[in-house]
């Protein structure tokens, strides 16, 4: 009997283990991992709640004005006169004349029609081709041309032709591209 007792003890010690510790300890485990994966959900939402805040601090910062330049430079919209009234100004700060203007139907660049296209690549964006005749000398004409480029509205030039005038006046035939948010 002496023998015996040692033997069921250890028997029932190992059902012990097997029959209760081992599956709460494998529950307890379990539970230990899912909170590890909560407190990492945890740490990325603090993180995340770090950036947003930077960034509407980063928003708030931004003044009326630089929020106007940056709707000069890719409007929602398309404004065909401001446009013209735009490239007017510039064409008059560098002592030349614009007449002959042609505003083209505006083209959707992001659409289906355009996969493919050069600039298909970029959805999102429409686009607007002007054509129009300055007249000036060579001179004016570069400086157009630096204001043109320095000028807040995204303005591409497509194409130039240069016919002769009177004396050194030339008359430039160009043709644009300007961009707007859909």
């Amino acid at each position: 009997m002496k023998n015996s007792l040692p033997i069921v003890l250890i028997v029932a010690s190992i059902w012990l283990f097997f029959g209760f510790v081992n599956p709460h300890f494998e529950s307890v485990k379990s539970l230990r991992l899912e909170k590890a994966q909560y407190e990492e959900a945890l740490q990325k939402a603090k993180e995340i709640e770090q950036v947003r805040s930077a960034l509407v601090a980063t928003y708030n910062s931004i003044t009326t004005e630089q929020l106007a330049s940056l709707g000069k430079l890719l409007p929602d919209s398309i404004d065909t006169v401001r446009l013209v009234i735009d490239t007017n100004r510039i064409a008059q700060e560098a002592g030349m004349t614009v007449h002959n203007i042609n505003v083209e139907t505006p083209k959707d660049i992001g659409g289906a029609a355009a996969q493919g296209a050069s600039l298909g690549s970029a959805p999102g964006f429409n686009t607007l081709t002007m054509k129009f005749t300055v007249n000036g000398t060579y001179d004016s004409f570069i400086q157009f041309l630096h204001d043109l480029e320095k000028s807040l509205r995204v303005v591409d030039v497509s194409s130039i032709a240069i016919k002769s005038g009177k004396g050194n006046l030339f008359d430039f035939e160009l043709e644009t591209r300007t961009y707007w948010l859909k």
